[in-house]
């Protein structure tokens, strides 16, 4: 095949030589042509293919070079090849490596046909393979190129890939030593600006050669106790070693496996870095977790500070007019001698420690109403069973199979803990909700030790001792229980980021349901204080929307089905083969549940769900303002949630959030409505019109006025509305996964971390929203309490004056009775003088 003389003596002398002086060598014949060595590590054969496995052409290796590649090509012999066919196995002691099949698109236009063969791990004896080759048409002239790899991406270097799309790997080594006394984190990151987004491939990486072999018909791991770690992508795709990853990150040689899996035969081409992360040194470990928890205990402190001095209606002098919507003389207004029923305030240096510090240890627990606080951590502790066990066998079962595509990691910015392959970052950055839900606790817990010292005290301000027969006690349950719900919170959304995933999101909402939930109620029930009357034929006469809404009924007629809806909703969103009669019987549920939940709302608003009613009577009495508006509000939130619908209908968790979210909105917005057509038609009522009642309400001094008179609130509301929406911004503008796509395709949405080299855009999420819902909560619980303080006042001034109204007309009366009798009687005189 060579006729010149100086390569044939070139040949001779290349297959019977070392092919180093340090006992390394190799030696390729092959019984289809002589081999041509145009170095110590490279042989070229030519010769002509067979067309079946019987007496396939075989290329027998024996090299000794420890942990090196055996890379083979196979190419017709020149352009006008018609070679439409090849079939390649690669045998180590009659075990089969590799086989492979290539078609005539993977051989035209001289294009070679690439394998690998992996060696032995961690063996410095001679290695023997065998390569066969068979296939059409027969009798074609083919070319071989045999070529020992032992070369290793260095790091910070780049490697460009180019991967077929038949499921034939392309493989690289690197060298990992250890001369440090603080390793780092490792990082092997796969890009691609390839335009084909559809072709996914596989990155994985290894101690092991063998694990990146094909996936063709034969796989062989030369080593089976050697783990390896894996993941999709397409556009970009990282894997991080650490001193608990599996397999952790030693010394030695490690190899990057990059396959592509597509139905259409595509190249791909893959830049491959091999980079160190931060150190695993205590301090780099714990500086970023300090300083994100001196900021919310700091943050928090002032907050609570803030909120506890200047929000606290208990400190605060109530303003003229109040609200009168359940008064039954509300289209009247009241006069100044309403000023007189008016509580004083409290002094703002109040601060009863061994009051407090009894709440804290006694009343937390014996005394009290704290029914809602009770069943909120009841709910928790027996949901945190269930949700860790699970989290943590999906978590365990990634970590043995090295399947990194089982959960939703940012990967180019993963942080393990010290102690396990566990993603610190992403669960730490949930301690500020732990550390502000504490905190609202306290504040709640010293506010009433306050209420405690000044009801002894006989203090005229103390709702307890003013008309027991009528009046609640304060109730704090649900200031506990938003405190509690936001601790959990945190401890839930740190166990979903163990291991994120779209069937594990359902562990991170559920207390995102019942903050919004108990939003609602403490809105709903702060208007409402007549339930507790002491006559049992009161108690019965109440309508449903004059009775609080109680802890048992919230949990188990709308939390404890939401849990489960949602639930059954996240197996439907993860599985295609769930039966037809368990989709049918879900949503019969489904729709029920909100049917019967839908009327309750309707009976606890206090509108009739029978318009007739209404239609029968005079015309001006259902067209009220207050029966308009709450219609407006009922015909608006199924509306919402037929958007709602339609926007999440691939994600059910994130459907019942979004829900319930835009319940806390509606609550809110249709609380403000309502109070302002109260307002305007109570100014009606007193003499006033409409263009003037208009003024009234939009007067820009007056509204000035008020915003000076009120600086504080006004600072608070602005800088919480501020934490939402840059906590949204990073919520929804920065997403760093996408649980409802492929793990490949939500790896493009990956991004650097960008806070102390730790936390990612949803870390800080986390953060702000912690921050968003502490103030929140604030403004929440002092609302509700100075809408009752209105309540308070209000009715006591109401209840004296009908009663005084009440016995003047008795006196009068009796007055005018006393006065008819003795007209009576002498008109019976007159009578009977006449008769005589």
């Amino acid at each position: 095949m060579f006729s010149h003389p100086i390569g044939l003596l070139l040949l001779l002398y290349a297959t019977t030589s070392l092919s180093s002086a340090s006992n390394q060598y190799f030696d390729v014949r092959c019984d289809f042509g002589i081999s041509f060595y145009p170095t110590n590590t490279t042989a070229l054969v030519n010769g002509l293919l067979t067309s079946n496995f019987s007496n396939a052409r075989n290329c027998h290796v024996k090299y000794k070079m420890e942990s090196a590649v055996v890379r083979v090509a196979v190419e017709g012999f020149n352009s006008s090849s018609k070679l439409s066919e090849l079939y390649s196995l690669a045998l180590e002691n009659q075990t089969v490596l590799f086989l492979g099949v290539a078609n005539s698109y993977d051989l035209a236009d001289d294009k070679k046909y690439r394998f690998h063969a992996c060696p032995k791990a961690h063996t410095q004896q001679q290695t023997d393979l065998d390569f066969l080759f068979f296939g059409s048409p027969k009798k074609e002239s083919i070319s071989v190129t045999i070529e020992l790899d032992n070369s290793v991406l260095k790091p910070g270097k780049e490697a460009n890939l180019s991967v077929r799309s038949d499921g034939v790997p392309e493989v690289k080594a690197f060298e990992i030593i250890d001369d440090d006394k603080h390793p780092s984190l490792l990082q092997i990151t796969a890009t691609s600006d390839s335009d084909d987004e559809g072709m996914e491939c596989v990155l994985m990486v290894s101690q092991n050669c063998s694990s990146m072999q094909s996936n063709g018909l034969a796989q062989k791991d030369a080593d089976g106790t050697q783990s390896s770690l894996k993941l999709t992508f397409t556009k970009l795709g990282r894997i991080t070693l650490s001193q608990y990853s599996k397999p952790m990150i030693t010394s030695g040689r490690w190899f990057i496996g990059i396959r592509c899996k597509s139905n259409e035969k595509k190249l791909k081409n893959v830049n491959v870095t091999v980079t160190k992360g931060y150190k695993y040194d205590i301090l780099g470990k714990t500086l970023p977790t300090v300083y994100m928890c001196l900021v919310a205990v700091f943050g928090g402190i002032l907050i609570a500070g803030f909120a506890h001095f200047f929000l606290n209606p208990d400190f605060d002098e109530c303003s003229f007019p109040f609200h009168l919507e359940v008064s039954p003389a509300g289209d009247r207004v009241p006069s100044q001698e309403i000023l007189h029923y008016v509580p004083e305030p409290l002094p703002k240096c109040t601060f009863p420690f061994k009051p407090w510090v009894n709440v804290i240890f006694v009343s937390w627990f014996g005394q009290g109403i704290k029914t809602y606080s009770y069943l909120t951590a009841v709910l928790a502790i027996s949901f945190m069973v269930g949700a860790a066990q699970f989290v943590i066998a999906r978590w365990s079962n990634m970590i043995e199979e090295g399947d990194r595509d089982l959960c939703y990691y940012n990967e180019r910015c993963y942080r393990p803990i010290a102690i396990a392959d566990m993603p610190s970052n992403f669960m730490l950055s949930n301690v500020p909700y732990v550390i502000h839900g504490i905190f609202l606790a306290l504040s709640f817990s010293l506010r009433e030790a306050i209420k405690q010292e000044e009801g002894q005290n006989g203090n005229r301000y103390s709702l307890e001792n003013a008309r027991r027969s009528r009046f609640a006690p304060y109730d704090y349950s649900v200031a506990y229980a938003l405190s509690w719900a936001l601790v959990f919170e945190g401890l839930f959304s740190a166990t979903y980021h163990l291991c994120p995933s779209r069937l594990t999101f359902q562990f991170d909402s559920a207390f995102m349901f019942i903050i919004s939930g108990l939003v609602v109620v403490a809105l709903f029930n702060s208007r409402i204080r007549s339930v507790y009357a002491t006559e049992p034929e009161k108690r019965t006469m109440k309508h449903p929307s004059e009775t609080t809404v109680q802890a048992p009924k919230y949990f188990l007629f709308f939390v404890a089905p939401l849990l489960v809806f949602n639930y059954i909703g996240s197996i439907k969103d993860t599985r295609d083969d769930v039966p037809i009669f368990f989709e049918v019987i879900y949503w019969i549920a489904l729709v029920l549940w909100l049917i019967i939940m839908y009327i309750w709302t309707f009976r606890k608003v206090g509108v009739s769900c029978q318009w007739k009613e209404h239609s029968c009577g005079p015309e001006e009495d259902w067209r009220k303002t207050k029966f308009l508006i709450k219609w407006l509000w009922i015909v608006i939130f199924p509306l919402c949630l037929l958007i709602i619908g339609v926007t999440k209908k691939d994600d059910w968790s994130q459907f019942f959030l979004f829900s319930c979210v835009a319940a806390v909105a509606l609550a809110i917005l249709g609380l403000m409505s309502f109070d302002t057509a109260l307002t305007f038609e109570r100014y009606l009522h007193s003499g006033g019109n409409c263009w003037n009642g208009i003024k009234q309400l939009c007067q820009p001094k007056q509204i000035l006025a008020a915003l000076l008179h009120n600086w504080h609130r006004a600072l608070y509301v602005t800088v919480t509305f501020l934490f939402w929406v840059f906590a949204m911004y990073f919520f929804k503008l920065k997403p760093t996964t996408r649980k409802v796509e492929k793990p490949s395709v939500s790896r493009t949405f990956n991004k650097e971390c960008i806070l102390w080299d730790f936390f990612d855009h949803h870390d800080i999420w986390h953060m702000l929203s912690s921050f968003a819902l502490f103030m929140s909560a604030y403004l929440l619980i002092y609302v509700t309490r100075k809408i009752e303080i209105y309540f308070w006042v209000e009715t006591k001034y109401w209840d004296d004056k009908n009663n005084r109204d009440s016995l003047s007309q008795l006196e009068n009366g009796q007055t005018l009775g006393s006065e008819s009798s003795l007209r009576v009687a002498a008109e019976q005189e007159n009578d009977v003088e006449s008769g005589v």
